[in-house]
């Protein structure tokens, strides 16, 4: 089995490929996954309308509409799916950074923990407001 990991990016899918697995290529290396090259894209299953949330979860875009927040039921919907795609994005960002991580570290590109975290504090004493004398 191959030991090429797959990174999810809001731009698509990424492989990071295992120095030993793929002669002749730079550890960590990224190239599109062979499936994101395919260009054969895959229409998504149709959504039902009306689509049943259930009692709690209609009740509270019932409240939102009425309230004025949203204009309408759909207006809610498109709402939540564009907050869970944002989601989404950052969490493929993340496992992106993670699994770059990861190959810096395979290729001996680390440094000691307790130098990193001492920057960090510092980093994180640095943002916090100045408190005055007394108070």
């Amino acid at each position: 089995m191959s030991r090429a990991r797959l990174a999810g990016t809001a731009r698509g899918l990424y492989r990071i490929s295992a120095p030993h697995r793929f002669p002749g290529r730079q550890p960590g290396l990224l190239s599109p996954a062979p499936s994101a090259t395919l260009g054969t894209k895959r229409s998504p299953p149709a959504i039902p309308d009306p689509v049943d949330l259930g009692e709690e979860l209609e009740a509270y875009v019932a409240r939102l509409v009425e309230t004025g927040r949203f204009a309408s039921r759909q207006d809610v919907l498109r709402d939540g799916i564009r907050l869970v795609q944002q989601r989404e994005a950052a969490i493929g960002e993340l496992r992106l950074r993670y699994l770059q991580g990861l190959a810096l570290a395979e290729r001996g590109n680390v440094q000691e923990a307790e130098r990193v975290l001492s920057e960090l504090r510092a980093e994180i004493a640095a943002l916090k407001p100045q408190t005055k004398a007394g108070n």
